[in-house]
């Protein structure tokens, strides 16, 4: 199984960004990068991992709509609106979660009236979806919302979405690094966004993920992040296997910190943890 880590500011789209974009040259690139590697493998589905949206504190929420809609009308273009086709593997996960004694709210027309929310795809899938469509189209998705759940709920629930999954499929965890990087940042400074962001890069390129599920709470505050809960499920998708991880990109020149990345599963080992 191949393994992605995006970013996901609107700001990047040229549409969006309007010449702003090119101050993320690395990331863009990152991005392209990404949608090539997946256009490569072609998998037939495509589960991506995301902080915003529909975000429960008790509960992790997917998406089982056979048609999955989004726009970035939040940011004032809603004339950029993508559909997806949902796929079947979205129910068969969150049944397997519930079981297991991870809430999994199953979105639909139905629920989303229940809790009084939208069936529309956020931002932080958008932004990665977007470049992904610029090389290929052919694969149904499985939307996920993350939950504020323990670490050991969300790690467990990374084995069981990429179990589902299977080797031939892509994984993405979507989610910005700190927001706190520079004085001019959208949260303002704390010195420890940029402690918080060099650990979880080298977490990757030295394939130390267990590392990524040792931040204490204050850190991960001062840091103000939205990736961690998408990388703690993402570790738990990692263990029992060797791995290969690239670090394609890292910066942050708008005070958050952006980083792309792809692991590939390899052999079965023992347990990371």
């Amino acid at each position: 199984m191949n393994l992605f880590i995006t970013p996901h500011p609107p700001i990047i789209l040229s549409e969006i960004g309007k010449g702003e974009e090119e101050k993320a040259g690395k990331t863009i690139a990152g991005m392209k990068k990404i949608a090539k590697a997946i256009s490569a493998i072609k998998p037939k589905t495509i589960a991506l991992i995301t902080p915003h949206g529909n975000v429960f504190r008790d509960a992790l929420c997917i998406n089982t709509e056979v048609a999955l809609k989004g726009d970035f009308g939040n940011f004032g273009y809603s004339n950029l609106s993508y559909e997806f086709s949902g796929s079947d593997k979205a129910k068969t996960i969150c049944d397997e979660l519930n079981k297991i004694g991870i809430t999994c709210v199953e979105l639909n027309n139905k629920t989303a009236d229940q809790y009084n929310v939208s069936t529309k795809i956020d931002h932080g899938a958008l932004v990665p979806l977007y470049f992904i469509m610029q090389e290929y189209t052919d694969f149904d998705l499985v939307h996920i919302n993350m939950g504020f759940l323990s670490k050991t709920q969300l790690y467990n629930s990374g084995k069981i979405i990429s179990d589902i999954l299977g080797e031939e499929n892509v994984l993405i965890a979507s989610g910005d690094l700190s927001h706190r990087l520079t004085r001019s940042a959208p949260s303002g400074y704390d010195e420890l966004g940029k402690v918080y962001d060099k650990l979880i890069v080298n977490a990757i390129k030295n394939k130390s993920y267990k590392d990524i599920l040792d931040f204490d709470d204050k850190m991960l505050d001062r840091a103000g992040q939205c990736a961690q809960k998408p990388l703690e499920m993402l570790v738990g998708s990692l263990e029992d296997y060797e791995t290969e991880a690239e670090v394609y990109s890292y910066e942050g020149p708008f005070g958050v910190g952006y980083m792309t990345a792809r692991i590939s599963r390899k052999e079965k080992i023992n347990t990371i943890i």
